[in-house]
């Protein structure tokens, strides 16, 4: 596909592609054009595009893509560089690149408590939602507890809270608006429990992450490390505009608490991921997640670059396109494969310092 067709369309097949990100950058553009040219044009899109999603949910969950064309970008990339050494010649770069929100259809799996025959007491049901990577969902609580999931997080909760407090589990990352209450909310992950009442606040809390991180927008919470008696240990209360940041297989759990910008931890929930001054590795690792995509860096030196950027809307190639660009970078993308059984592998980036 090199050129507009000359009926000025295009088939489900190539829509398709562009939905997974498949397409280069000329392609792309001619995509968008042909969507922007017609309302028919884009009629037909959005039926492929909920075509697609449903069929990616169904067959295959963990290769939901959110690769989507994007609006126009604005630049405002503003430097990559070693942490305290910064290459000079980047330092007027700018881009702000645009990560589609894709809200995805929650699917609840019910789970029900078997009950004891010399046990009358009413079991709760518990509700378990597992977020696909590259999408995010809004749900609230029937406290009314706003909770926003992120890419490739697992959340469960009671269907009531008929306790002292308001008690669920997370696996990945959540941003939560609080209900007001007496009693208090509470957010547990593997190694450690967040404790608010009407509060906003983000946690951090992804298994394969050697740190669990909680960022507080509003009010007050307590921050509590599990121990093997059951017993929690208080580690800190944070304030607006605090980071508490748990390294969880430090041989002391180091626990640090700084003051940030809150939104750089909280935009993600609008679609949008803000860095600043962030290590290369760790952005790298909210790409993988956002995208669905293994990226993978190459030269281990490249986890001591910094970057600063915000990032919103854009399909994957042109984020690595505006990357290579902007940064002393090279990057390989490799194609999905079919496996045996019908299924897609994960597409693969290798990114390389440009020699």
């Amino acid at each position: 596909m090199s050129h507009l067709k000359k009926k000025g369309d295009f088939s489900e097949q190539e829509i398709g592609k562009y939905l997974a990100g498949e397409l280069n950058r000329k392609e792309s553009v001619e995509i968008e054009a042909w969507i922007n040219k017609d309302p028919e044009n884009k009629k037909k899109f959005q039926e492929c595009k909920i075509i697609w999603e449903l069929s990616a949910q169904i067959i295959e969950p963990e290769l939901i893509d959110i690769d989507q064309a994007g609006s126009e970008v604005t630049k405002r990339l503003h430097g990559f560089g070693k942490q305290k050494k910064f290459f000079a010649y980047l330092t007027k770069a700018a881009a702000v690149l645009f990560l589609p929100l894709l809200i995805t259809s929650l699917a609840y799996i019910i789970y029900i408590c078997p009950i004891c025959p010399s046990d009358d007491r009413i079991q709760e049901l518990s509700s378990r939602i597992d977020v696909s990577y590259g999408t995010v969902a809004h749900f609230v609580l029937f406290d009314g507890t706003n909770v926003w999931l992120n890419s490739g997080s697992h959340f469960e909760y009671p269907s009531q809270f008929p306790g002292s407090s308001r008690k669920v589990y997370l696996e990945g990352e959540a941003y939560f608006e609080v209900a007001e209450s007496s009693k208090p909310f509470v957010v547990r992950t593997k190694h450690m429990e967040v404790m608010a009442t009407g509060t906003s606040f983000n946690v951090l809390a992804y298994p394969d992450d050697d740190m669990i991180q909680t960022t507080l927008v509003e009010g007050k919470v307590a921050l509590y490390k599990l121990r093997s008696d059951s017993r929690p240990l208080l580690l800190t209360k944070l304030e607006p505009n605090e980071k508490a940041t748990y390294y969880i297989y430090s041989n002391k759990n180091e626990l640090s608490v700084e003051l940030t910008d809150a939104e750089a931890y909280t935009a993600w929930k609008n679609g949008k991921l803000i860095f600043n001054n962030d290590s290369f590795e760790e952005i790298v690792t909210k790409l993988s997640r956002w995208y669905n995509t293994d990226i993978r860096l190459i030269d281990p030196e490249l986890k001591t670059y910094s970057y600063t950027a915000t990032f919103t809307d854009e399909t994957l190639l042109q984020v690595l396109e505006l990357l290579e660009n902007s940064a002393p970078i090279t990057y390989t993308y490799h194609q999905r494969n079919k496996k045996q059984d019908g299924t897609f592998s994960k597409r693969v980036v290798e990114i390389r310092i440009r020699k």
